[in-house]
């Protein structure tokens, strides 16, 4: 149950209370009262940004856990503070595109601590570096939209805890229930004794995933380690325990998923799109206008941009490929089957590529304006992806 919010008053004098009498002033001063009812700044908090911007954002976050969160970009200093964003998930809260903290495309640790956390530590914040409420990998796109919205699971905050020890060279993603299972939290390369607090009892099943920002394709990549022996050759790894009263505590050791002779795979197949139309192009499914996982819906004419094709899944195991054959591309004004709008290099017609796209395979399609009609060109496959992408 929310508190109710308390207001003191201030004695008023008489001279004063004479004039409001008179009604010549209509804003009665109040002292320690909350009108917000907590969801606004608080002195200790006034240096924090709690704006939900609708635009101009770096980052969209939604907060499934009942603490208000403090949030910063790659290490807890005040010159990385990103702002507030208010407990529960009724809402969206947008981060202040700030130039002077985001200066180009790239991938970084969100660091987020709980109001309190915050107001405790001001003085010293660098002595929370290994115990923030969480970790979430995220990803800012200097020429893309950033719609992407980011979850704070709701699983974060309480008696138990995890214990993130990464000494891979990749940044580690710890999944819920699957590889695209809601992220319970992350580990930069190379970081140790990342202690997570997460709620008891609770039962546990985590799937690890490595991930890296591609700059040159403006693309997400993301891989899983797989079994490659016994009962679960070719599902994605994970780990499965209970925290208890009894055992509120756990340890993953990245390594065990990294070890040299293990399979990877992405789960996905990559379909990148060069716009060369000469208007803003889209491409959908049926009627679902697709996004990459910058969320990215519209390619400008002249950019490039990366999709993510997930595999669909038979049992645990996902499937070696998937068809595209019912996307299209195009404008609002006129969206283009992929069947028969294909031509060659010079532009003459040419026969339809296969739609099915291969597991971990990377593709290409460049759109062109040929006698003002929307024609696209096949590339084929622009190679694999593998650990040496993450390197």
């Amino acid at each position: 149950m929310k508190e109710i919010t308390k207001c003191f008053f201030k004695p008023l004098a008489a001279p004063l209370a004479a004039l409001l009498a008179a009604g010549f002033l209509c804003v009665l001063p109040l002292v320690g009262c909350d009108l917000n009812g907590g969801e606004g700044d608080t002195d200790n908090t006034a240096d924090v940004d709690w704006t939900n911007y609708t635009s101009g954002y770096a980052l969209r976050v939604r907060n499934n856990t009942s603490q208000r969160l403090v949030a910063f970009k790659t290490s807890l200093s005040t010159a990385n503070l990103l702002g507030g964003i208010p407990a529960g998930p009724s809402t969206v809260q947008g981060l202040k595109d700030n130039p002077e903290i985001f200066t180009s495309s790239a991938d970084f640790p969100l660091i987020l601590i709980t109001e309190a956390q915050y107001i405790a530590n001001k003085s010293n914040l660098a002595t929370l570096e290994q115990t923030p409420f969480t970790r979430i990998w995220a990803c800012y796109n200097a020429s893309g939209d950033n719609e992407n919205i980011y979850e704070i699971s709701g699983r974060l905050g309480g008696e138990g805890s995890l214990t993130i020890q990464n000494n891979t060279s990749m940044n580690l993603e710890l999944r819920l229930n699957s590889p695209t299972g809601e992220t319970i939290g992350y580990a930069p390369a190379q970081s140790y004794n990342i202690v997570l607090r997460v709620a008891l009892p609770q039962e546990y099943m985590l799937f690890p995933v490595f991930k890296r920002y591609d700059s040159q394709n403006n693309n997400i990549l993301s891989i899983f380690p797989k079994y490659t022996t016994g009962d679960f050759n070719g599902q994605p790894k994970f780990d499965q325990f209970s925290l208890t009263q009894a055992q509120p505590n756990h340890t993953i050791q990245a390594s065990t998923f990294s070890d040299s002779g293990q399979a990877f795979s992405t789960g996905r197949a990559y379909l990148i799109i060069e716009n060369s139309y000469g208007f803003g192009i889209q491409l959908s499914d049926g009627f679902d206008t697709l996004a990459t996982e910058l969320g990215v819906k519209t390619i400008n004419s002249g950019s490039s941009f990366t999709f993510t094709i997930q595999m669909p899944m038979t049992g645990q195991k996902y499937d070696s490929s998937k068809s595209i054959a019912s996307y299209k591309l195009g404008t609002n004004m006129l969206m283009k089957a992929l069947t028969g709008n294909f031509v060659d290099s010079s532009n003459q017609a040419a026969n339809d590529p296969s739609f099915d796209l291969s597991i971990d395979t990377i593709y290409k399609i460049v759109t062109k304006n040929v006698n003002d009609e929307l024609k696209f060109e096949w590339k084929g496959s622009q190679g694999t992806v593998t650990l040496d992408d993450f390197d």
